[in-house]
C-alpha cells in the first residue's frame, strides 16, 4: 500500500511572527509524523532529525519539547485525535439521517479503515510496533481508550434487549473483537499488498456484523 504522506519542500524557514509560536510547534509535529511514517525499523528518530524536516534549528525543536518521548506523545494524541473526530462527523451523519447506535458504530468504524487506507504511514504510526516501541512513557497505554470507551457504549445501546445470540455478550469484549480484528483487517492489507484482498471496508463491515449481530 503506498504511503501517502507527503515530504514538505526543504526551503529556507522564515522565523514564525510573535505570538505564531503554535504554528511551529504544528509543524514540527507535521514532521515528525513524516519521519515516523517513513523511517525503516532500524533507522534511529531523533530531534534533530525532525529541526532538519522542518527547516529550524534543532534548539527551536527544544522550546517546545523537552525530549523525544514527548514530541511522539503528542504525535500519537494529534493522530488519535484525528481519529475520534472522523468518527465524530460519520456518525453525525448517520444520525442526521436517523441511524441509531448500529449505523453509528459501523459509520465511525469505517471512517478509520479509509482513514488506514488512504494515509497508511500514518495508521502505522498509531498502531505499530516500530514508533511505540521507541516510545518510553506510560501515557501511551492510555490512547485510544476513548474510542474504545465510545464504542464500548454504542454496543451496549445496539445488543440491549436484542437477544441474538453472539460469541459474548460483554460490550466490552465485543468492542475489543472488533477493534483488533479491524486492525488486522487492515494490517494485513497494509502489509501483504500482493494478496488479491477484498476492498477493505466490504471487508471490516462484513466482520463487524459477524461480530456484534445487530439484527
Amino acid at each position: 500500500m503506498k504511503n501517502t504522506a507527503v515530504k514538505r519542500k526543504e526551503k529556507a524557514r522564515k522565523r514564525n511572527p510573535r505570538g505564531k509560536g503554535d504554528q511551529l510547534r504544528t509543524d514540527l509535529i507535521d514532521a515528525a509524523i513524516y519521519l515516523l511514517a517513513n523511517l525503516g525499523p532500524d533507522e534511529p528518530f531523533s530531534l534533530r532529525g525532525v529541526a532538519k524536516q522542518a527547516n529550524v534549528s534543532a534548539t527551536s525543536v527544544y522550546r517546545h519539547f523537552d525530549d523525544r518521548n514527548q514530541l511522539v506523545l503528542s504525535v500519537l494524541q494529534h493522530l488519535f485525535n484525528e481519529q475520534i473526530n472522523l468518527r465524530q462527523v460519520a456518525e453525525q451523519k448517520e444520525a442526521a439521517a436517523g441511524g441509531g447506535a448500529w449505523e453509528k458504530l459501523l459509520a465511525g468504524s469505517l471512517s478509520n479503515v479509509r482513514f488506514a487506507m488512504e494515509r497508511s504511514g500514518h495508521y502505522k504510526v498509531l498502531y505499530e510496533g516500530s514508533v511505540v516501541s521507541r516510545l518510553d512513557d506510560p501515557k501511551s497505554a492510555s490512547f485510544g481508550r476513548p474510542i474504545l470507551t465510545h464504542v464500548t457504549e454504542l454496543i451496549k445501546e445496539i445488543i440491549k434487549g436484542n437477544p441474538t445470540k453472539r460469541v459474548t455478550d460483554d460490550p466490552e469484549r465485543l468492542a475489543l473483537l472488533l477493534w483488533t480484528g479491524t486492525h488486522g483487517v487492515i494490517s494485513l492489507i497494509i502489509n501483504k499488498p500482493t494478496f488479491d484482498w477484498p476492498d477493505a471496508v466490504e471487508l471490516v463491515e462484513q466482520m463487524a456484523t459477524a461480530i456484534i449481530c445487530p439484527a
